[in-house]
């Protein structure tokens, strides 16, 4: 569905982002990993055609991403920041009541399919019971799931989501990595920035390691998060499943 070639990303003299080339495919959960500063986000930000490569090319559906119209591609892609801001003193209801808005005309009142897709996604993420509190008085964790709810009332074909487990509990951190790899089930394409690898490497069908703005590794969990790569790019070793061989934690050094 969307098709990076050779794309490079420049602030300054620094460069952020160097000869990245890479797809995301419906039906697939690509984790997206790597140190801080690794340009992680960048990478996402260039996806959601919410900043420019200064060199090399981005296709959505054989498209130019930079020549579809702006209320085409949010209907098309939804896009969760690392750290997502509002603006307006809404009540969890309303912020989650946003993400139908591309498929909505005007200010007027939702119709009824458009109610039933918010009630759903609300029931869903668990946040029925906070519907009519403001956002601002929930905690962080529960601000992030509001946010996921939005995120997932778009019903986009392609959902980027920058780090959506942070300052979540275990319990939310698993519920919302399941609510996005029911999405890829379903035919989405989903990318996700995520830090925990031992969570990316259960529930990613594909990783791609980032480092200083390069592609280091890409490949199934095994293969992205091998033994030298942990240790090369991550600076940890693995600690894996007697049996099965998976990811299961981390070790320093």
């Amino acid at each position: 569905m969307i098709d990076v070639v050779e794309i490079g990303v420049r602030r300054g003299t620094r460069s952020v982002l160097s000869d990245i080339s890479c797809h995301l495919a419906a039906g697939e959960m690509l984790g997206v990993c790597g140190p801080n500063g690794a340009g992680k986000s960048t990478l996402l930000r260039c996806l959601a055609g919410l900043e420019k490569p200064n060199v090399g090319t981005i296709q959505l559906h054989n498209r130019m991403l930079a020549e579809i119209k702006p209320l085409v591609r949010a209907k098309e892609i939804g896009y969760l920041p690392q750290h997502p801001a509002l603006a307006w003193p809404l009540t969890v209801a309303q912020v989650v009541t946003l993400g139908r808005f591309p498929h909505h005309h005007g200010w007027h009142s939702l119709d009824p399919d458009n109610t039933a897709i918010v009630a759903s996604v609300m029931h869903d993420m668990d946040l029925t019971g906070l519907a009519e509190r403001p956002l601002a008085t929930l905690s962080g964790g529960e601000q992030m799931r509001v946010h996921v709810a939005r995120l997932m009332a778009g019903q986009h074909s392609i959902v980027l989501a920058d780090e959506p487990t942070a300052s979540l509990d275990p319990r939310y951190q698993i519920e919302i990595i399941e609510h996005l790899k029911h999405a890829a089930g379903s035919g989405v394409a989903v990318a996700v920035v995520l830090h925990d690898l031992p969570l990316a490497a259960r529930y990613c069908s594909r990783i791609l390691v980032l480092d200083q703005g390069q592609i280091v590794a890409s490949g199934g969990p095994t293969e992205a998060l091998s033994e030298q790569i942990l240790r090369q790019t991550f600076r940890v070793s693995a600690v894996r499943d007697p049996d099965t061989h998976g990811l299961i934690g981390l070790a320093a050094g």
